[in-house]
């Protein structure tokens, strides 16, 4: 299984599991009522979401409730589609309606509860604590498209402004410990998906850019494992198309 297409298809999710109380546990999801869980099949090509009940902590059976075929030459967009439509049938079937306000004045900004962990979502958060001036720009696109396009909102807004920063390290540089500090956190204690997406957001804020490149191991130190990861995603941008089109804007 790709680990890049399957999380693409969580955070797609990811908002109706935070919304409604979802931790992950292992390869699955849970609330009190429900468990859910998204799997690749090998032998069929197939990415699966199955759902069971919970009673008393405890998951019953699986039971696959949608199944979209994926084959290798399919990449990340293709995955944010299944994942778009694995929440809605998830979302069918928690009986949750879904939201469909053209208006973005009742749209609220991303927030985490004590006990929810670090996910994609609380680096939203903090990137948008961060950078105010897209907290509107944040409800007008969930309003217009029903959900947050988290990879396409990234790096049309926060991938510039973190390359900026960085080409001009010296006079940016208490903001750049800021921001750098605060991936170091998410990446450290994040969930998977949380974790992927800072390498995402630094890999493609520095591709191509000696610079920027320059600048950002510097602001990421001793973290021998963040910058490992990071290099490794620039190769894969590097090798990948679909990867580099997603990312690279």
């Amino acid at each position: 299984m790709n680990i890049e297409n399957y999380n693409a298809i969580i955070a797609e999710m990811q908002v109706l599991l935070d919304g409604q109380k979802f931790v992950k546990d292992g390869d699955l999801f849970k609330n009190e009522k429900k468990a859910v869980k998204v799997f690749y099949d090998e032998e069929k090509t197939t990415y699966n979401m199955a759902i069971a009940d919970v009673s008393d902590g405890a998951v019953g059976e699986f039971k696959t409730v949608n199944s979209w075929l994926f084959g290798a030459d399919q990449g990340v967009k293709d995955a944010m589609s299944v994942g778009v439509d694995f929440a809605d049938t998830l979302r069918s079937s928690l009986g949750v309606k879904k939201n469909t306000r053209n208006a973005s004045g009742d749209i609220t900004l991303p927030t985490t509860e004590r006990g929810d962990g670090i996910t994609q979502t609380t680096l939203t958060q903090k990137l948008l604590a961060i950078y105010p001036q897209y907290k509107e720009t944040y409800k007008a696109e969930v309003a217009k498209y029903g959900k947050f396009l988290y990879l396409d909102f990234y790096t049309r807004y926060f991938v510039p402004e973190i390359k900026a920063l960085l080409e001009n390290a010296i006079a940016n540089r208490k903001q750049l410990k800021k921001v750098f500090d605060m991936f170091e956190e998410i990446y450290v204690e994040g969930d998977s998906l949380a974790t992927d997406t800072v390498v995402m957001l630094i890999s493609a804020a520095i591709y191509g850019n000696e610079k920027a490149t320059e600048a950002a191991i510097a602001q990421m130190g001793e973290d021998k494992h963040l910058i490992t990861s990071v290099k490794e995603m620039l190769a894969q941008i590097k090798s990948n198309k679909k990867l580099a089109a997603a990312l690279i804007k």
